[in-house]
């Protein structure tokens, strides 16, 4: 599940999402969460994912 925080931008060129993420397993039981940024960029077609950046919040094992 994703939670997006904050948006800020121009609207106009590209957008900046921050989000929140948490992954469960199939019992629901919460198996890891992180934050999420993604760049989006306005084009011609429309808003297309430009970056995006995952960071765990926990230490690598």
């Amino acid at each position: 599940m994703f939670t997006i925080q904050h948006l800020y931008g121009d609207e106009k060129t590209a957008v900046t999402e921050e989000s929140f993420y948490e992954m469960t397993d199939m019992n629901g039981k919460k198996i890891d969460d992180g934050k999420v940024i993604v760049i989006w960029k306005k084009t011609k077609e429309g808003w297309k994912m430009h970056r995006d950046m995952f960071s765990d919040n926990h230490p690598a094992k």
